[in-house]
């Protein structure tokens, strides 16, 4: 086989089957025409969308004892004063200067 052939092959797509209820179908089925998509392809789209969120919501430190006992000691640490935020909490809103309240 050339080259060219090689790199002419398609991936093989797996497949995946899942039990929706009525409802549900519906939902799906309607966000997908909204979108000017086929089923599937919305399916697959939102299930990796979603798949992504989760994995970089995932959050990995690799300390060792004495960088997490610092890292959680920064964490437990009271909050140092802040004069600027102290400062805005006091500002009264714009859509609110006009109103009493």
């Amino acid at each position: 086989m050339n080259r060219k052939n090689k790199e002419k092959r398609t991936v093989r797509l797996a497949t995946i089957h899942f039990e929706a209820s009525p409802e549900q179908l519906h939902m799906i089925d309607r966000a997908a025409k909204l979108l000017g998509k086929e089923r599937s392809e919305f399916m697959r789209e939102a299930a990796c969308d979603r798949a992504q969120s989760v994995i970089l919501d995932q959050v990995l430190f690799n300390l060792d004892a004495v960088r997490l006992r610092t890292f959680n000691a920064m964490l437990d640490a009271p909050l140092a004063p802040n004069t600027g935020l102290e400062r805005l909490k006091t500002v009264r809103a714009p859509w609110h200067k006009n109103s009493e309240a």
